[in-house]
């Protein structure tokens, strides 16, 4: 009865509204409403509406909701207002309501309802037409849109992107130079069929490959004269200048496993520019002579494959425009993998190429020996740890989007290599998307299936990445199955094992013991920090050699000195940073010089 119906409630049936505006000229209110898996949609309502939540998503039947199951016969009886528009995650992934466009300077978007989705950036108006129906049309492609407003002065429309910090106006586009609509006339390459760079142009290697889908790739960059410098940075992403760019070229074997059937696929090219960057892409013809540019909006192209000798279809994404920048943020200054640890390595470059690339000019300061610095391990290395391989993993395929220094996506967990492991919130992390679930956490220790991280990764309605990538990456999700399982079960962070031997958590500076060995020294080389005679020690022999415990799962370098105050790694081709899988003796060889101090430098993943 009416008396039972709180009045308050003026809109029912919606999951996550992000933004809503009535029309300053009919007073009608456009709702967008955020789906959980499958559908976006846009309400139109005047009150009383039941827009279908948790029983409807959009415009097709829901049965994971707090509602539970739902029968046809149960979805028949409702009487469901249905959305003016709705789309699948194919075209977006989080929706942003935007406003009726009243402004004079864009004629033909007059009336129009003007909206975006944050992830795709795919950035539409949509018309009523005289039917009733409402078609959609794609304006342009910009991501991280999380608001609409209107210009008092003129009613020019705004929007505001929460990554740059910027307020932009939709105008309309000015002419500009056209891309090269063939990959032979973009220059990049001397001879096209060998891929050989023109002269200016430079490849190199990276020691953990982005996953795409099996394939495999070539890389290349450029900086745009003489005088321009990058600006080095150990973990972090490095600066660069305006005109720098980035090629990467892929080869998708037609039956796997078998090199001799790979074939061209696609060339990539990112361009860095005074205000942001670009990205063009070109799909090879299948005689290979030559690569077409992809039109804005990408494309799709199922390829068939051969695998354990049968046929599959595997579908090829070529990124839209703005699928290119969903990834080449600004919080990562354009450009993926190519910083410290993916470049730390001996390569197209040279046998050290950050080195190389100092030695060549193209920093504006000098970088630190690469022995100082991080450096991926490969995926299949199982000479280093589980733990640090896998974070590798999620720095190189996730750490663009999951950082909790810029608001990029609603997650509450931190995949940067900077961040330790117990700093990340990686382990029993709380979700911002529990997947119907409860107990689910990012990563459960010992429980695969409540470890949403893993669920993300694995085929299905909410996979990771949701873009450029429609193959699962069965070696990497092995290895954070077996880290989880594996690992993870007896695993402690500093206040567990603080907890564990001295009863409470104390501070990590202190000594507890008194040995002059701090307690996070304790903790990180698994030494007994209640006995005094258990200490990490560096043993020297005579004046040619060091020996030490290397602890498992630490990485630590061996440091020297002539006066304590400059400090640079021992030079031992042994010595890095990288974390090994199992604790073992380690013996260095000394410089011949006279006075020489020693230190370790021991971090964890």
């Amino acid at each position: 009865s009416g008396t039972n119906v709180r009045t308050e409630i003026w809109v029912a049936g919606l999951r996550n509204p992000f933004r809503f505006t009535f029309d300053s000229a009919t007073g009608r209110c456009f709702i967008a409403d955020v789906g959980q898996g499958a559908r976006e949609e846009i309400n139109l309502v005047s009150g009383g509406e039941d827009c279908g939540w948790s029983r409807r998503e959009g415009d097709i039947a829901h049965n994971a909701g707090p509602a539970g199951s739902t029968t046809q016969t149960q979805l028949d009886a409702f009487n469901f207002h249905e959305p003016i528009h709705a789309y699948p995650r194919s075209d977006g992934s989080s929706i942003t309501g935007g406003i009726v466009y009243r402004g004079s300077r864009i004629s033909e978007l007059f009336g129009h309802y003007i909206f975006t989705d944050y992830n795709s950036g795919r950035f539409w108006s949509l018309s009523e037409q005289a039917n009733g129906s409402w078609t959609r049309q794609q304006l342009l492609t910009q991501n991280r849109i999380a608001g609409f407003g209107i210009d008092p002065s003129n009613n020019d429309l705004l929007c505001c992107n929460l990554s740059s910090g910027e307020i932009l106006r939709l105008v309309r586009a000015s002419s500009s130079n056209a891309a090269p609509q063939r990959l032979s006339e973009t220059g990049a390459f001397s001879q096209l069929q060998t891929l050989t760079p023109h002269t200016g142009i430079y490849g190199y290697d990276v020691n953990l490959p982005f996953w795409s889908d099996h394939a495999t790739k070539k890389r290349w960059f450029s900086i745009p004269d003489g005088s321009s410098t990058m600006t080095f940075s150990e973990e972090d992403s490095w600066d660069f200048p305006t005109g720098q760019i980035w090629i990467k070229h892929f080869d998708l074997e037609m039956e796997r496993g078998n090199p001799t059937t790979s074939r061209k696929l696609e060339t990539r090219f990112i361009v860095k520019t005074a205000t942001g960057a670009y990205g063009l892409s070109y799909r090879w013809r299948a005689d290979g002579s030559d690569a077409d540019l992809i039109g804005p909006d990408g494309l799709n192209e199922d390829l068939q494959i051969i695998e354990n000798g049968s046929p599959i279809t595997q579908t090829w994404q070529y990124p839209s425009r703005n699928d290119c920048m969903t990834c080449h943020l600004p919080s990562n200054n354009y450009a993926l993998s190519f910083h410290s640890p993916q470049l730390n390595r001996s390569g197209a470059l040279g046998s050290d190429q950050i080195d190389a690339l100092a030695c060549a000019g193209f920093f504006n300061t000098s970088p630190p020996v690469s022995r100082r610095l991080p450096a991926h391990p490969a995926l299949e290395d199982n000479s280093v740890s589980r733990e640090a391989r896998v974070r590798a993993y999620l720095d190189v395929n996730c750490a663009m989007c999951h950082r909790q220094d810029v608001a990029i996506t609603p997650a509450n967990f931190d995949t940067r290599l900077s961040i330790n492991t117990d700093a990340s919130n990686l382990i029993r992390g709380l979700l911002s998307d529990s997947l119907g679930d409860p107990d689910n956490r990012v990563i459960t220790p010992g429980d695969s299936d409540h470890s949403a991280l893993l669920t993300r990764l694995s085929n299905g309605p909410n996979r990771m990445p949701p873009l450029a990538s429609t193959e699962e990456d069965v070696d990497a999700i092995a290895l954070i199955r077996d880290w989880i399982e594996n690992d993870l079960t007896t695993r402690q962070s500093y206040s567990e094992w603080s907890i564990s031997q001295l009863g409470s958590v104390l501070p990590m500076d202190g000594d507890a013991d008194g040995d002059g060995d701090s307690n996070q020294l304790e903790f990180l080389t698994g030494t007994d920090p209640e006995d005094s005679t258990s200490r990490f020690r560096l043993d020297l022999t005579g004046t040619e050699s060091l020996t030490f415990l290397r602890p498992a799962n630490r990485r630590l370098l061996i440091e020297e000195s002539s006066d304590l105050l400059n400090w640079r790694p021992l030079l031992d081709p042994n010595n890095t940073l990288r974390a090994p899988a199992a604790a073992s003796m380690q013996t260095l060889d000394l410089p011949e010089r006279g006075t020489l101090f020693l230190r370790a430098r021991v971090e964890a993943p």
